[in-house]
């Protein structure tokens, strides 16, 4: 249950409002420019309470500015000042609140995410397994899921594309897109900031400041902490808790606007230093060996206790350094994107989840990576508009894997290392042909080629004492293996568009993406690395995007039909103790659906909304063993989600009150392919809403808010290991607070 707040968490609030307001300009988290007094009453109901109909929102879906009731494409957008008002602080918050999507983390591996849109995602932790998902942050192609579920600290807005974006987004991205843009720096002089207090002794604070240095160049800086103790009781050390929250991000900007000339670079620093993810053991008595009584009953009935022996940690060091520059040139728009990115994870996990040493050890985890995207927008003719480019990207990592397996055999020790370098370049074009002034022809390919070497090795040691340990023990098996393989791939889109109204677009395309093969990460035999092949995707989509009724009534329906062949499997299979994460290109996927998204603005300030979406994703052919698994739903697949929202705002004194509310639902799912018992997901449905006062001219302002007000307990993931365990990991339980706003 939730943890009231403490006379230490009052210490710790004193301590971060301090720091934050001393700080004054030097760090800073950016919401928006602070808004100038307002001069009257009528002035200061402008806001939320005067829009009339819904919001317009520029999304870049297609590298290019543009309204998104314009884009032929199914995009979701979240806008920053929507995330913090629901205090959605990562991409998990964001699972059924749009359609046929579910975010959430790696179980055994917290801060890894497994991304699934439309019934496709990849359910291994590991980098070798690639992604289907792609994470772009201010137009930079993240390598790893690791922190791909991110922190929406200084956000602008969220853009979630579903469906196939190979053509302009490259590899990997056979499920959709995730583009994550930040708040660039505005050039005049501003400070906000928000201080935030919770149960669970949650103490966040951001802060932003947007300062001028000449005409043409400006500069921001911005940080962020979150800080929380853990939800679960660690039965071996009652005291402590497992998934306590600690992260601290500093983001430097500096822009240059000049006369055809834009540049801006952006430098991030994020630290975690959080507490181990906490896992449940779910075993049954008579399947699984690590079984304990009385560690797990059901669902409903689950309170956030478990069982840790090791350390509580869970590190992360991320450096990232991005510079984006746009030159007007005769035949277009030039834009030229450069990013390093260098990423350190060092965790603790205790894998058993019982009391007893069974499974644990640490793991080690360095990444980097390196991209260059050269990208042309140009007008070639009146109606023809194309987009074209080339992307280079190379990334690296090195991963160690220490497993104590006390429970399985005393004594032993395994270790899993692996290490990867892969390179991609690619060209890409799209254009835009405008028929008639309402039909427009849509036609682009990219051509990729990519390059990966790979090595992998598991050694196993005992110790003489008969207790695993990370040091003193002695070798008794080796296991390695090199490979080297390259691509060539191609995909590409076509498509049709008619707008026979400014406020009606209907689309319909066909378009056909590709994931990238590679090699196998951890191995039992020097055969099982690999290599595995590339998957693709054809998928056709169709459309329509309306506003209606003076803009009151918006509404964007989709239906969809996607064919997987080839489709990569991750795999476990044993040989003694040893166990290989395999993938096999083993099945083919049939993925179809419908999206609906509804806004309606009755009167001026009331805003209703809806999402609802429908999925029948599920394996054509996949025969694994001697097992048939045809015809079963693709993981973390539900067949709906909806969700339901209201938000009001009016006068109220000398300020604006607003308040809302929404529900999410999910209908049950399977955590892996196999739909073990224990793999299963029930449905589950979320309650949020938050209320708030903004005195006028947005000087200040504070909000209460509240999420899973209803204490549903839900799983967000779950997977059988047999005949070791099954384990899961469980939603947040209600989380509450209130936050203070200021700007000056």
């Amino acid at each position: 249950m939730g943890k009231a707040m403490s006379l230490r968490q009052a210490t710790r609030f004193a301590a971060a409002a301090g720091a934050i307001l001393g700080s004054g300009a030097a760090f800073a988290q950016d919401e928006a420019p602070a808004p100038a007094p307002a001069t009257s009453a009528e002035e200061a109901t402008r806001g939320a309470a005067a829009v009339q109909g819904v919001e317009d929102i520029v999304v870049t879906a297609q590298r290019r500015s543009e309204n998104l009731q314009d884009v032929p494409i199914a995009v979701s957008a979240v806008t920053g000042d929507t995330l913090e008002q629901g205090h959605v602080s990562n991409l998990s918050n964001l699972t059924a609140t749009i359609p046929n999507v579910q975010f959430t983390n790696r179980g055994n591996i917290g801060a890894t995410a497994t991304l699934t849109i439309r019934g496709i995602g990849i359910n291994e932790g590991d980098p070798f397994a690639g992604t289907t998902v792609g994470v772009v942050i201010d137009d930079v192609v993240q390598a790893f899921n690791v922190t791909a579920l991110g922190d929406f600290f200084d956000v602008d807005r969220i853009e979630v594309l579903r469906g196939p974006q190979g053509t302009l987004f490259g590899a990997n991205t056979t499920a959709g897109v995730i583009n994550i843009v930040t708040r660039q720096p505005t050039g005049q002089f501003g400070v906000e900031g928000r201080i935030t207090l919770g149960n669970y002794d949650r103490v966040d604070g951001s802060v932003a400041v947007n300062f001028p240095i000449t005409d043409s160049l400006a500069g921001k800086v911005s940080f962020v902490h979150r800080g929380r103790d853990g939800y679960y009781t660690n039965q071996v050390r009652p005291d402590e808790s497992i998934d306590t929250q600690n992260v601290n991000i500093a983001r430097g900007y500096l822009a240059y606007d000049g006369i055809g000339f834009d540049a801006t670079a952006i430098v991030e620093y994020f630290q975690a230093r959080n507490g181990s993810t906490a896992i449940v053991n779910t075993s049954s008595p008579g399947v699984h060996s690590f079984y304990r009584p009385g560690q797990f009953t059901t669902v409903d009935d689950f309170d956030f206790v478990t069982a840790s022996e090791v350390p509580s940690q869970s590190d992360i060091d991320r450096v990232s350094a991005t510079l984006r520059m746009e030159i007007e040139t005769g035949i277009g728009d030039l834009v030229s994107v450069t990013n390093y990115t260098d990423i350190d994870f060092d965790f603790w996990a205790d894998y058993d989840g019982t009391p007893d040493f069974l499974l644990h050890g640490p793991r080690y985890f360095e990444g980097s990576q390196f991209s260059q995207e050269l990208r042309l927008n140009s007008q070639w003719a009146d109606g023809l508009q194309n987009t074209s480019g080339i992307y280079y990207q190379q990334n690296h990592y090195w991963i160690d894997l220490e497993s104590l397996l006390q429970g399985a055999s005393p004594g032993l020790r395994s270790q899993a290392l692996q290490e990867q370098d892969r390179k991609a370049i690619s060209a890409y074009t799209q254009f835009y042909w405008q028929i008639t002034d309402t039909l427009e022809f849509l036609a682009g390919a990219r051509i990729t080629h990519e390059n990966v070497e790979a090595s992998a090795a598991t050694n196993q040691f005992v110790h003489p004492s008969g207790i695993s340990q990370l040091t003193g023990d002695t070798p008794i098996s080796a296991i390695s293996a090199r490979g080297e393989e390259s691509w060539t791939l191609f995909g590409g889109k076509v498509g049709l568009t008619y707008r026979p109204t400014r406020d009606l677009t209907l689309y319909a395309h066909y378009a056909r993406g590709f994931k990238s093969g590679g090699f196998n990460g951890r191995i039992n035999t020097p055969e099982a690395i690999g290599p595995f092949g590339p998957e693709f995707v054809d998928t056709i989509e169709a459309g329509l995007k309306s506003d209606l009724f003076d803009r009151r009534v918006r509404f964007n329906l989709t239906l969809f039909n996607n064919w997987y062949s080839d489709k990569q499997v991750p795999q476990v299979r044993f040989i003694g103790t040893i166990a290989a994460s395999t993938i096999d290109n083993a099945a083919s996927v049939i993925s179809r659906g419908v999206e609906l998204e509804t806004v309606v603005v009755p009167v001026d300030g009331l805003r209703l909304s809806g999402t609802l979406g429908y999925l029948d994703a599920e394996f054509d052919t996949f025969q694994a063993g001697t097992t048939d698994y045809s015809g079963r739903r693709t993981p973390y697949s539900p067949e709906w989600t909806w969700s339901l929202g209201a938000s009001y705002t009016t006068r109220l004194g000398n300020g604006e009150i607003e308040g809302s509310i929404a529900y999410n639902h999910s209908s049950s799912a399977w955590g892996d392919y196999t739909q073990y018992p224990a793999e299963f997901l029930p449905a589950y449905g979320l309650l949020n809403a938050s209320i708030g006062w903004t005195a006028d001219g947005g000087r200040w302002g504070i909000s209460l808010w509240g999420r899973n007000l209803t204490d549903e307990r839900y799983l967000l993931s779950a997977k059988d290991t047999r005949p070791l365990f099954s384990y899961a990991s469980f939603g947040a339980p209600r989380e509450y607070g209130v936050d203070l706003i200021f700007r000056f």
